[in-house]
C-alpha cells in the first residue's frame, strides 16, 4: 500500500516535456515539397512512415515543450525568435 502511494504521489509532481521537429519531405520526381510537424526525428520519422524511393527528409527546426503530447493533444508552437541587435564597432581612441 506504501508503495501505491509513494508511487501516486511522485507522478503528481513529476514533470513530461517532449520535443517538436520541423520536417521537410521533398520528392525530386515532382520537385514539391511539404513541411510537418512531428515529436519524431527524421531517422524516426522514415522508420515509421515509408517514404517514397523519389523523397528525401531534413530537419528544419526544432524546439522543446513543456507538457505532454498523449491523446493527440495539439504540439505546442515554437517559441518567439530573439534577435540579438547589431553590434557596433567601437574603437577606444585614448
Amino acid at each position: 500500500m506504501k508503495l501505491f502511494f509513494l508511487i501516486f504521489i511522485f507522478t503528481q509532481f513529476s514533470r513530461a516535456e517532449y520535443r517538436v521537429f520541423v520536417l521537410k519531405i521533398e520528392n525530386s520526381q515532382t520537385q514539391t515539397a511539404k513541411t510537418i510537424k512531428s515529436t519524431l526525428d527524421p531517422e524516426q520519422y522514415k522508420s515509421i512512415y515509408l517514404l517514397k524511393p523519389t523523397e528525401t527528409i531534413s530537419y528544419v527546426d526544432t524546439w522543446r515543450c513543456m507538457g505532454s503530447a498523449r491523446d493527440f493533444m495539439p504540439l505546442c508552437n515554437a517559441p518567439p525568435k530573439i534577435e540579438k541587435p547589431p553590434q557596433q564597432n567601437v574603437q577606444n581612441k585614448s
